[in-house]
């Protein structure tokens, strides 16, 4: 387990430029072009204020010392004056930018004119969904470290889903719960698991470490037959290229061969056929 800590500090030092103090590096858009002008100016500073709280917060220690980029989108939707406050709905959609993406329509929240965003032991509407989806993807991030090494940031994801419960702006908070509950269920796990075995592989194949490289793929996909087929789609569409390149310079012919059969897109099928036959043996 230390090698592959190693191997990975040393990928991901080589591949990023600077060090962050934190591990998350946020591209913020806020659109409020929805909203009646007077709304649009009291909120007019708050792109700068949710770039602010992303980028200069440590969500997480930065032993591995690289960047997660994390791209988030807010669509302001409708602004509701009450004796008392500004209530607003919006939309979110948050990525890593690469596997990771979640569309979530059902955000309430309050938020005064001109808000000064702070991080707090407090749980708040705006900044606390915002929050949950950051943990999610951190807790996918470190799936790929380490085997099933998400959990502490799927738990910090739940914690604020258990303050959320006590809000005033409870909407789509069961929808998430739900997403929570997939992600760590029984039937989940393996594919968490696979993950960690490919992109492992993946790294050790970067790095010249052959012998391991084709250790872990070999067990990455002895999960592939297991997993729902369209909990694979998205994954061959991400990774089909990269993943044929590497098996077939590592001669791994019998795995090829399994992609071919269950890898449905005919353009991932002919890239895997490629491979093989660059081996010097036609699949049958």
């Amino acid at each position: 387990m230390n090698r592959i800590i190693i191997c990975w500090i040393i990928v991901f030092l080589f591949l990023c430029h600077a060090v962050f103090s934190q591990r998350i590096h946020g591209t913020v858009e806020v659109m409020l072009d929805k909203l009646p002008m007077e709304n649009q100016e009291k909120l007019s500073g708050l792109a700068d204020q949710l770039d602010r709280y992303i980028n200069s917060f440590e969500w997480c220690p930065d032993d591995y010392k690289y960047k997660v980029p994390v791209s988030v989108n807010v669509y302001f939707e409708e602004a509701k004056a009450t004796s008392r406050e500004d209530r607003y709905e919006a939309r979110l959609i948050i990525s890593n930018e690469s596997d990771v993406q979640y569309s979530d329509y059902r955000w309430d929240f309050d938020l005064e004119a001109h808000p000064q965003l702070q991080h707090t032991q407090t749980y708040k509407p705006f900044t606390g969904m915002i929050e949950f989806y950051l943990y999610l993807i951190l807790g996918f991030e470190f799936d790929r470290i380490e085997k099933l090494g998400g959990r502490d940031y799927f738990q910090k994801a739940r914690d604020v889903l258990e303050q959320a419960k006590f809000s005033r702006f409870i909407r789509g908070w069961d929808r998430r719960e739900d997403i929570l509950v997939e992600v760590l269920s029984s039937e989940n796990q393996p594919k968490r698991e696979m993950k960690f075995y490919y992109y492992t592989g993946i790294y050790y194949f970067d790095f010249g470490e052959m012998e391991d490289a084709r250790k872990y793929l070999v067990k990455a996909l002895s999960y592939f037959s297991g997993l729902p087929e369209e909990a694979m789609d998205r994954f061959y569409s991400l990774n089909y290229y990269r993943m044929g390149e590497a098996l077939g310079q590592l001669a791994m012919k019998d795995e090829l061969e399994l992609l071919m059969q269950l890898d449905k897109e005919q353009e991932h099928k002919d890239h895997y056929r490629v491979q093989w036959e660059a081996i010097g043996e036609t699949p049958k």
